[in-house]
């Protein structure tokens, strides 16, 4: 469901100040997308947007840094941090107006896609027949990239570990010569993922606490 509020920033009968919004801000958006941060990507719910700026949630601390907002069809938008309700919600502007339909509907020459986190981490395989040493590329919700040098079959089971990712069951769907689409057996749920994401690339994303701040 998408609300609507709308209203100028005015003033009371008695002096003091109202809060209202120059353009229309839709409320209640759920909606997965994932911020580029200097020290990687990172998945995050969009929770109200207007042309002017968006409110964000993670399900961890929100990156430092300059950051951009990229959606599920590959289209990216710039954020400045305006708020911090906490350490995992905060507004953010865009440095130039928006179109709010667009990126409500993701709208695209391009199509939506599951979101992936591009990543570069060592990686254990374990097959019936054998172990390597292997890279993951990108990971999702639903699978993974996987460059390896060791030749495998597809629909081939195997097992992946790459630090907090242990004992993943998992299939070759695809290969192109050493690069190979795994499919999960079992996917990550959104903050699953999440986690995930944010333990391998920034880990200290889990284990910050504090209130929030206003620049």
């Amino acid at each position: 469901m998408i609300e609507q509020a709308a209203n100028a920033r005015g003033f009371c009968h008695d002096g003091s100040i109202t809060e209202r919004r120059i353009s229309p801000r839709f409320i209640s958006l759920i909606r997965a997308a994932k911020l580029v941060a200097s020290d990687g990507e990172f998945l995050c719910v969009i929770r109200d947007v207007s042309a002017e700026g968006i409110g964000l949630r993670c399900f961890h601390s929100i990156p430092d840094g300059p950051l951009t907002l990229v959606l599920q069809n590959g289209e990216s938008y710039p954020l400045k941090r305006a708020w911090s309700k906490d350490n995992t919600a905060a507004s953010f502007v865009f440095p130039a107006p928006v179109n709010v339909e667009r990126l409500i509907v993701e709208t695209s020459i391009y199509p939506k896609r599951a979101l992936r986190i591009k990543i570069d981490v060592p990686a254990r395989i374990s097959t019936l027949s054998q172990q390597c040493d292997a890279r993951i590329r990108n990971l999702s919700q639903h699978g993974a990239l996987l460059e390896c040098a060791v030749h495998m079959a597809l629909e081939q089971p195997l097992e992946l570990d790459a630090g907090s990712l242990s004992q993943i069951p998992a299939k070759i769907r695809w290969r192109k010569r050493n690069i190979y689409g795994l499919a999960f057996d079992s996917t990550f749920t959104l903050r699953e993922f999440a986690i995930q994401a944010a333990h391998i690339q920034s880990p200290d994303l889990l284990l910050r606490t504090g209130p929030g701040r206003q620049s």
